[in-house]
């Protein structure tokens, strides 16, 4: 390999690109989830959302866990609740509104930020918001293919 190659290389693959102070801040998005919630003037009020961290994410699937029960119902171990953390997910990327607030649960008439979730949202909104907290979090991005090619051009 030459010379120059081989610096174009090292440059190109410097863990300094990496350093936490040159990372730019994942930041939060707003997205209009429904137009039943308005705010004085009429206009949809946006729901705002951060990205979970992966640490976050873990303690979440490990807090939403079922029983796995044997032929005789007797529970053998636990595995993952995947509505659960789809759920927990959504709540803990939910900045505005904030799905564990006293006075919108009891405005629910239910008793915590699952239930509330499960209730305040019509299917379609909830799918609408589970695709934004998707967003957020960097799930379900482009193909890298796609951003390559982006890159080259």
């Amino acid at each position: 390999m030459s010379t120059k190659i081989q610096a174009e290389t090292s440059s190109l693959r410097s863990t300094s690109f990496f350093l936490k102070e040159k990372a730019v801040p994942q930041q939060e998005i707003e997205r209009v989830i429904s137009d039943r919630f308005k705010d004085e003037e009429g206009k949809p009020v946006p729901f705002v959302l951060r990205a979970v961290s992966p640490a976050r994410a873990r303690e979440l699937e490990r807090l939403a866990q079922k029983p796995v029960k044997n032929g005789n119902g007797k529970t053998i171990g636990t595995e993952p609740d995947f509505d659960k953390i789809g759920d927990l997910m959504i709540i803990e990327s939910c900045e505005f509104p904030d799905f564990s607030d006293a006075e919108l649960i009891k405005s629910y008439g239910v008793r915590n930020a699952e239930q509330l979730l499960n209730t305040m949202l019509a299917i379609g909104e909830k799918l609408k918001l589970s695709n934004a907290v998707n967003e957020v979090n960097l799930i379900n991005q482009e193909p890298m293919s796609d951003l390559v090619d982006d890159a080259k051009d």
